[in-house]
């Protein structure tokens, strides 16, 4: 028993790395204190706390931490960890991009252009963007994040020259080093021939080291070439299986999909019960087509039980687990908020 006890409470690496930044940030070490934060909100050493972090991000940010004003100015801007507040965003995402900080200048670009807390202004979004880009191209080798905004901006021609090539091999690199939402990117732009050949085979690939990092939108997207044999050989027993990984992580289309499959018998038995409640998870998010198939196999129930008859009752279907849909990166800020807020990908 004592030997298991020691075995469980074994301190693994992270936990002495974020106690010894714990000790130092406490001390008042700005950096420090903006690694704590970082660790609370990806939950590395420590349990994941967003609260906890906007904390540290706070004490960092009033010693004129421009990583820590940028990161806090994301939490206020979404309301993760603290009350939502666009106009506190703004004023902490200029108060890093002042400091020439890379994100700061991006997010303050992209808060111009779209207008957050009521001050849209394009032309000063532009402007920041011009200066964001140089900055992006100085980070760390290491910095998918940031690789990952300065392709953004070459895909859609922001602060720099459009240039679709360069955007898919910055996008790759990441990938590479296993970013899963540049895994995503890429392999749309593979899917599509945006800026690299068109091959569904390599968007498969792509699709594939997604999916299995559990993303929702890798599963979904893997699922849909299984179930049209796009870059893959058919299988329409894989493509059911990853349209429900894909579902219960909240995955609209694939809901639909699923229902889709359950209702005319792709890769799992027909089953117009479960269609129908996949349909319905679905419609109830704004999923359109999902809420007409709703609504048919609802009219088909009641005809089948006699015509607008009240007193039919549905059979019991078995409710799908539905988690919440997973839109965040790991440290829990929106993919569309970091890299690109107007990407919704290729279907």
């Amino acid at each position: 028993m004592d030997t298991i006890r020691k075995f469980f409470s074994r301190e693994t690496p992270e936990q002495a790395k974020y106690k010894e930044s714990l000790i130092a940030a406490q001390a008042g070490d700005a950096d420090e204190q903006y690694n704590v934060a970082v660790a609370c909100l990806e939950g590395k050493g420590t349990f994941r706390s967003p609260s906890n972090a906007a904390s540290w991000l706070q004490k960092a940010a009033d010693q004129g931490h421009a990583d820590a004003q940028a990161q806090l100015g994301l939490l206020f801007e979404i309301g993760i960890g603290v009350d939502k507040n666009e106009s506190k965003a703004v004023e902490l995402y200029t108060q890093a991009a002042q400091q020439n900080n890379a994100s700061g200048a991006w997010l303050l670009a992209r808060a111009c252009e779209n207008g957050l807390a009521g001050q849209k202004d394009e032309a000063q979004g532009l402007l920041w963007y011009e200066k964001a880009a140089p900055l992006l191209e100085k980070a760390p080798e290491s910095d998918a994040e940031s690789r990952n905004r300065l392709a953004w901006m070459h895909r859609h021609g922001k602060g720099v020259a459009k240039n679709e090539a360069k955007a898919a091999g910055l996008y790759r690199l990441s990938a590479e080093q296993g970013n899963v939402e540049a895994q995503n990117i890429f392999a749309d732009c593979c899917y599509y021939g945006t800026g690299v050949d068109k091959s569904y085979e390599s968007a498969a690939e792509w699709f594939k080291k997604s999916a299995e990092q559990k993303n929702a939108y890798g599963q979904y997207s893997l699922a849909f070439l299984y179930d049209s044999g796009e870059g893959v050989k058919q299988d329409l027993g894989m493509a059911a299986k990853l349209y429900r990984l894909s579902a219960e992580q909240g995955n609209v289309d694939a809901q639909y999909r699923l229902g889709y499959a359950h209702e005319h018998g792709r890769g799992v038995p027909k089953n117009s019960h479960l269609a129908k409640e996949c349909y319905s998870q679905a419609a109830r998010k704004g999923h359109e087509e999902a809420r007409v198939a709703f609504e048919r196999l609802k009219q088909e129930f009641c005809r089948s039980r006699g015509a607008g008859s009240s007193t039919a009752t549905a059979r019991p279907v078995h409710h799908m687990h539905v988690a919440q849909p997973k839109l965040y990166d790991t440290d829990g800020i929106p993919f569309q908020v970091k890299y690109d807020p107007n990407y919704r990908g290729p279907r």
